[in-house]
């Protein structure tokens, strides 16, 4: 029948959608573990002829919209700009979209998400439908947020083993010792006494000799005779987007009252490649988190989207955002 045709040729058309998005997202992982290969292969050590290792400065404010950029500011895409408008228009029609709206608005669920895609038009028209997810153009922390990574940033490279300086290279930060211990749980040691430590020279100019600790992984391990397997974390995003707020009483729940940023987190050891779970894996995990952490907030629904950062500014450790919040019935 003519029903069943259309009904074939839509589910036809939401799988190549999603295979697209699956096969972007194996690209996008390619790229994440190309960036992240110099800083693992790189090795403290040796002279380092006077070398010191500088923390990135934090992003320029952006310019007001409407206006041109002032010295200091930068102009960044907005939803407003005719051009995003057109390719808004379209992303509503996508495949992608249209499936994400018909999982997120199912009233037969009380747990309801997926994987989306990330590109800025697909998320701002998913907004423009449900209201609570990101928009595609705020997937930027405030100043206020971005001055906190600095300083962040800077108490990594004072505490953590750094690989050796590339001068032809923007200043990076390596989070991997970072993230095993603030994550993971691994305890730390001073690093041998055959690492060369780097001084540190901040913003001012302010140059100062760390001391530097790395996993201490026979402490970690224990008295197991093999490795520890480490489950996935899933944490609050210490560095959140600008989210959209809910007009509710103050007696409802944050989770109810904002959306929440979140982010799933998979650990690998130094001798092993970047974590790459299949999107399947990687959706029933975050439903697993939430179902188990909105229960024990007492609640029993949660309206969730993640996708794979398109632009990891940590890709020293695999992980996805999680956007997340419990709807009020």
């Amino acid at each position: 029948s003519s029903l069943w045709r259309q009904h074939s040729s839509r589910a036809t058309a939401m799988a190549q959608a999603l295979a697209e998005l699956r096969r972007e997202a194996a690209r996008r992982y390619e790229r994440s573990k190309a960036a992240v290969a110099p800083a693992c292969s790189a090795r403290p050590g040796g002279n380092s002829g006077g070398a010191t290792l500088q923390v990135p400065a934090p992003k320029e404010p952006i310019a007001q919209r409407g206006m041109s950029p002032c010295p200091g500011e930068r102009r960044v895409r907005m939803a407003e700009d005719p051009e995003e408008l057109m390719l808004i228009e379209s992303a509503m029609a996508s495949p992608a979209v249209q499936h994400a709206v018909e999982v997120l608005t199912d009233s037969g669920s009380r747990i309801r998400g997926c994987m989306v895609d990330p590109d800025r038009p697909c998320l701002q028209a998913l907004q423009n439908v449900l209201t609570w997810t990101l928009g595609g153009y705020d997937t930027r922390p405030t100043q206020e947020v971005e001055n906190l990574k600095y300083h962040d940033r800077l108490q990594v490279l004072l505490r953590y083993r750094q690989p050796l300086p590339n001068p032809g290279a923007p200043p990076r930060v390596a989070m991997y010792d970072y993230l095993c211990e603030t994550l993971f749980g691994v305890p730390m040691r001073p690093v041998s006494d055959d690492v060369q430590v780097w001084p540190i020279e901040d913003l001012e100019g302010n140059v100062v000799m760390p001391c530097w600790v790395e996993p201490d992984w026979e402490a970690f391990h224990g008295s197991r005779s093999v490795r520890r397997e480490v489950a996935p974390v899933f944490k609050p995003n210490r560095y959140p987007y600008q989210l959209p707020v809910r007009q509710l009483p103050e007696s409802c729940h944050e989770f109810q009252r904002q959306t929440q940023h979140w982010i799933l987190w998979y650990h690998h050891y130094p001798d092993e490649p970047l974590a790459n779970p299949s999107d399947e894996v990687i959706d029933c995990d975050v439903r697993s988190e939430l179902i188990a952490l909105v229960t024990s907030h007492g609640f029993e629904v949660c309206d969730y989207i993640w996708y794979r950062n398109p632009g990891m500014s940590v890709p020293d450790v695999f992980h996805v955002q999680v956007f997340w919040i419990v709807p009020v019935i």
